[in-house]
């Protein structure tokens, strides 16, 4: 199947991030413990990519027992799981992500969208609120979570009230 505008972020985002990698690898130097992380990264994103994601999610265990508070290995760990349907694994990968990076709002919405898959609307909006506090003139956060999952639910007025929130902040692209 065709992969959807948001899985191609992610693998843009992959990319971006392996090539980042590589260049960090260099500069760290090949025996470090950093360096030894950004390979099992970079593995990890290429077997994804080759769609083997239980062997990316062995190369993203790896990184994340040498380094725990390192928050890449658990998102690339929840996209990975997120893509063979084990959504509930995700969200723990999620949840651990955000005890180590909770000021991250990208992955807040992450997980918000996560939670919705599920049915847990209010728990997706708490999340979708979370990301606003953090950054709150995220007219992402405001369109495309919380005024549509309003829509969705058919709080019509809740969802206009967060489109004129977005269109406040960012009239020019409004």
């Amino acid at each position: 199947p065709k992969p959807s505008s948001a899985a191609s972020d992610v693998y843009k985002r992959q990319y971006q991030r392996r090539v980042h990698g590589i260049l960090k690898i260099k500069r760290l130097g090949k025996n470090s413990k950093m360096a030894t992380v950004e390979a099992l990264l970079n593995q990890g994103s290429m077997l994804s990519r080759k769609r083997k994601m239980n062997e990316a999610i062995q190369c993203y265990d790896k990184a994340s027992e040498i380094d725990t508070k390192n928050p890449f290995p658990y998102k690339l760990k929840a996209l990975a799981l997120q893509s063979l349907g084990k959504e509930r694994e995700s969200i723990k990968c999620y949840e651990k992500l955000l005890e180590i990076q909770s000021d991250n709002p990208d992955n807040v919405i992450d997980q918000g969208k996560l939670l919705e898959r599920f049915c847990r609307i209010e728990d997706a909006l708490k999340c979708y609120d979370k990301a606003i506090e953090l950054k709150p003139n995220n007219t992402y956060a405001y369109i495309n979570c919380k005024g549509r999952i309003y829509e969705d639910i058919g709080k019509i007025d809740d969802a206009i009230k967060a489109y004129e929130k977005a269109i406040e902040m960012d009239p020019e692209n409004y």
